[in-house]
C-alpha cells in the first residue's frame, strides 16, 4: 500500500481490494477446515490512502472481492484499465514452495486462491462492467507465465504481464511502476514495455528470474490449429513406433524447467524438438518429418506471443504444464486450455505408453 501511494497521483484512481485468511488466536490447525477472511478495501489517488471498508466473511465467492474493486472505481472517468493480482502469502514469506499459485494450480490443502474457473469469471465479469477489453493484467504471481493462464484469458485482455520462476517479491516495486503513467499520453502498451524494462536493474540480483509480457490476441485459433496438429499427431504415435516415445522423453528432458519441475519452457521445447528430429531413426519418417514441419512453422506461431521478455537464463517467455510421468493433476482437464486443445490427450497417451514400457521390463 505505501508503494501504491508513493507512485499515485492526480490522474490516476486506484482501487485495492485486499483478500485474505484470518488467522483467530486459539484456533486449530486443520487441513480441510475453512478460516474466515479479510476483505479490506482501499481508495488511493494523489498521495492519499483511504481506508473504505472492512467486513469478516465465510463463504463469499473469491471472485466477489476482486469485481468489488470495481464498484469502487466504476464512477471514475478512464480511457484504460490495468488490473494486478498480487500473491499476498509470497509478500508474507509464507509460500508453499512445493505448491504453485494460480490457474490450474489450485492444488491447496484450503481454498486459499484463485483456481483457473474462477480466474476466468472474475476477468469476463469486468470485460462485461467495463464494456471494453482490459488493457492489461499484471500477475504478480510466482510461476504464473504459462499457456494455460494466458489462454484462459485471452478474449478478455489484451496483454497479460507474468513470472515463468519463483522469484523474491521486492523485486516488483510499485511506486516506480506507477510512476511510469505520469509520462504524458502514455499508451497502455508502451507502460507494459516499460514495466519489463524496469526490471533490468535488478535481474543480477536473481538466481532465477523470468519476466514476460504476452500479447493475449496471438492465442487465436491459427495458434491452437497449430498446437493441436503437433500433439495429435504426436500422441497418436508416441505407443505405435517406439521412436516417438524416445523422441518426447528425451526432448522433454533436455528442455529448461522451473522451480515446479512440472513446467517446461514451451519455446524451447518446440527448438528442442527440431533439434532432436535431427538424431532420432525412425521407422515411419513420413510423419516425423511432417511433424518437424508443423514445429518449425508452429514455432514461428508461438514466438508472435512474446511481446517483450527478461531472463537471466535459458527462457523464452511461456511455460507449459508438462509433468514427466504424463499423469496430471486432477483439476487440470477442468481447464479452460485443457477443454480447447489436444495437450491432455498428449499427455493421456504418454502416461499410457511410459506405464505399458514399465509393465514390459
Amino acid at each position: 500500500l505505501t508503494q501504491l501511494k508513493n507512485g499515485s497521483s492526480n490522474h490516476c484512481y486506484i482501487s485495492v481490494t485486499v483478500d485474505q485468511e484470518l488467522e483467530e488466536a486459539g484456533q486449530e490447525k486443520t487441513k480441510n477446515l475453512k478460516k474466515p477472511r479479510i476483505i479490506e478495501q482501499y481508495e488511493i489517488e494523489d498521495h492519499k490512502i483511504t481506508r473504505i471498508s472492512e467486513q469478516k466473511i465465510f463463504n463469499q465467492n473469491r471472485t466477489e472481492s476482486v469485481l468489488s474493486s470495481f464498484d469502487l472505481a466504476k464512477n471514475k472517468p478512464s480511457n484504460n484499465f490495468f488490473l494486478g493480482i498480487i500473491d499476498l502469502d509470497k509478500l508474507k514469506k509464507r509460500a508453499d514452495q512445493d505448491t504453485p499459485i494460480i490457474g490450474i494450480f489450485n492444488e491447496c490443502e484450503r481454498d486459499l486462491r484463485l483456481s483457473d474457473k474462477e480466474l476466468r469469471e472474475v476477468i469476463s465479469k469486468l470485460h462485461n462492467k467495463l464494456k471494453k477489453t482490459i488493457d492489461l493484467v499484471f500477475l504478480d504471481i510466482d510461476l504464473s507465465g504459462n499457456i494455460e493462464t494466458a489462454f484462459a484469458l485471452r478474449h478478455d485482455v489484451k496483454s497479460l504481464i507474468c513470472f515463468q520462476e519463483r522469484y523474491n517479491p521486492e523485486i516488483v516495486d510499485y511506486s516506480k511502476i506507477l510512476n511510469l503513467l505520469k509520462l504524458s499520453h502514455v499508451r497502455p502498451l508502451d507502460f507494459a514495455r516499460n514495466i519489463i524494462e524496469l526490471f533490468d536493474e535488478r535481474i543480477p540480483e536473481q538466481k532465477r528470474f523470468s519476466v514476460s509480457l504476452i500479447n493475449l490476441s496471438k492465442i487465436n485459433l491459427d495458434f491452437l490449429d497449430s498446437f493441436n496438429n503437433i500433439f495429435a499427431s504426436l500422441g497418436a504415435f508416441i505407443d505405435k513406433d517406439n521412436c516417438f516415445l524416445k523422441y518426447t522423453t528425451k526432448s522433454r528432458n533436455q528442455t529448461t524447467k522451473f522451480g515446479d519441475k512440472r513446467f517446461v519452457d514451451l519455446l524451447g521445447l518446440y527448438l528442442t524438438f527440431i533439434d532432436n528430429t535431427k538424431s532420432i531413426t525412425c521407422t515411419n519418417k513420413q510423419t516425423l518429418d511432417r511433424i518437424e514441419k508443423d514445429l518449425k512453422n508452429g514455432y514461428n506461431v508461438l514466438k508472435d506471443l512474446i511481446i517483450a521478455h527478461k531472463s537471466n537464463f535459458n527462457t523464452n517467455g511461456v511455460s507449459i504444464y508438462f509433468p514427466q510421468s504424463g499423469k496430471t493433476i486432477s483439476s487440470y482437464n477442468h481447464t479452460c486450455w485443457a477443454e480447447n486443445s489436444w495437450w491432455p490427450y498428449f499427455l493421456f497417451r504418454l502416461k499410457n505408453s511410459l506405464e505399458e514400457r514399465s509393465e514390459s521390463l
